[in-house]
């Protein structure tokens, strides 16, 4: 019997993991005004991980929304490289998302403001 291998490339923008569905996002990027080089750097940062995947993107008037699996790599990682290499203006903010089931304890979504 012959074997054949071959790779798929998947597109990094939905992946899903069994516990969590393909629009599952925790952290919400806004990219003011919108700028190539940051956005290509930001997709660069996360193709990285393969634990954190880009749910939807929007456009918006005056930039760009990318909706990101991992609140804990958009605020902990990636705001602090872009506010350091970049030179940007960075602002995180965190909100009430829901309940956990199990722990009881509060959820979060955060949103990370970059400014140029």
């Amino acid at each position: 019997m012959r074997r054949i291998s071959f790779i798929l490339k998947m597109p990094h923008i939905v992946k899903s993991t069994a516990s969590k569905h393909c629009m599952y996002y925790e952290a919400k990027i806004q990219l003011r005004p919108y700028k190539q080089a940051i956005y290509d750097f930001i997709y660069q940062q996360i193709k990285k991980y393969p634990q954190i995947w880009i749910s939807k993107e929007e456009k918006e008037k005056t930039g760009i929304d990318i909706y990101i699996s991992s609140q804990k790599f958009a605020r902990c990682t990636l705001a602090p490289k872009i506010k350091k290499i970049f030179k940007a203006n960075v602002i995180i903010s965190k909100q009430i998302y829901g309940i956990h089931r199990d722990k009881q304890r509060p959820i979060y979504r955060a949103t990370v403001l970059i400014r140029t």
